[in-house]
């Protein structure tokens, strides 16, 4: 899946970056520094057909957010080798909401992000979302933990769980700077 994950950004890339007229670096450097970076890895739904999302996206301390995400369908007959077909792929670079982000800050806050280990939480009994979230703190200060629906048998805090609520509720305004892949 990484191997796909990859290619297609490659692609997304290229596209972005083809034309001088349109090019842009899709970094949060040299304006800014990241904050935070999210890999939502969603098993499949009860009762919906095999399929397999994954998606990350970073934040950086300017509001900024750089989203990407590939969605795979299984092919009846397909070798187990091959990246699974079709698929679609979405790229976007926008701005988070100042609600937003100072919600997720203060989520951050109240969460103590940068000694917050792994811990299982959910939002409902149907959603199979895990996130692997780093936070990038001053210097090389770093932390790095898995939450959501984990199977550790470590329950979250409050205030962990309203930080995983306040990474999936992130308002993101992507502008005209989506593409998407199919």
């Amino acid at each position: 899946m990484k191997t796909l994950l990859l290619a297609v950004l490659a692609l997304a890339s290229f596209f972005v970056l083809a034309s001088p007229v349109q090019s842009q670096t899709i970094t949060c450097e040299p304006a800014s520094s990241p904050l935070i970076e999210v890999i939502n890895f969603t098993d499949k739904a009860i009762d919906l057909p095999p399929s397999e999302a994954r998606s990350a996206l970073v934040l950086c301390r300017d509001r900024r957010l750089i989203s990407w995400s590939v969605q795979t369908l299984p092919v009846a007959g397909s070798s187990g080798n091959l990246p699974p077909f079709p698929f679609a792929a979405t790229l976007q670079v926008g701005l988070v909401s100042p609600d937003s982000f100072s919600q997720l800050l203060n989520a951050m806050l109240a969460a103590k992000i940068g000694v917050l280990g792994s811990c299982d939480t959910r939002i409902s009994e149907t959603e199979r979302i895990s996130l692997q979230v780093t936070w990038f703190g001053r210097g090389t200060r770093r932390n790095t933990f898995d939450i959501g629906l984990l199977g550790s048998g470590v329950s979250c805090s409050d205030s962990a769980h309203s930080l995983f609520l306040a990474i999936l509720s992130l308002a993101f305004d992507p502008g005209s700077s989506t593409i998407i892949l199919e």
